[in-house]
């Protein structure tokens, strides 16, 4: 298998990007990455990464040279959307086996919150969360439906 790599683009209209040099993550051999969700928690860029149902997180000063962190940010699903609540803080919300539930993190460790956001419903999975504040005030989740 290939190695992963997770690469960026910058464009000063959001329409137009232009590949940066250089990779931000490159995979361990065998080791398949996918859906990197980067957010900046206080002066601290982090990425985090699903691996199979785990999710390993990479931190960055400056947003282009990322470090693996050690250990796993969560064993209990993947395919994060992370949400800053703060200046230092961040809600994620990521895939399990029972539907959409989230944690919080200043960066480090996620503290992974009880209950459960959106339940899975029969056999379908719920997957692939993304948070968004609307001008009001209330949260918007947007999510993926699979059979």
């Amino acid at each position: 298998r290939a190695k992963t790599e997770v690469i960026s683009a910058l464009s000063s209209d959001g329409l137009n990007f232009k590949i940066e040099d250089g990779e931000r993550v490159i995979s361990q051999s065998n080791e398949s990455l996918t859906d990197p969700d980067v957010i900046k928690i206080g002066e601290v860029w982090k990425m985090y990464i699903s691996h199979g149902s785990n999710v390993v997180s990479f931190t960055s000063e400056d947003g282009l040279n990322f470090t693996r962190d050690s250990g796993l940010k969560n064993s209990t699903g993947a395919v994060t959307g992370s949400y800053l609540i703060s200046g230092n803080s961040a809600r994620h919300y990521f895939s399990a086996n029972d539907g959409i539930r989230s944690a919080t993190s200043s960066g480090g460790d996620w503290t992974v919150e009880s209950g459960i956001r959106i339940a899975r419903g029969g056999n379908k999975m719920f997957g692939s969360p993304t948070v968004v504040q609307l001008p009001d005030g209330t949260y918007k989740m947007f999510y993926k439906i699979q059979p």
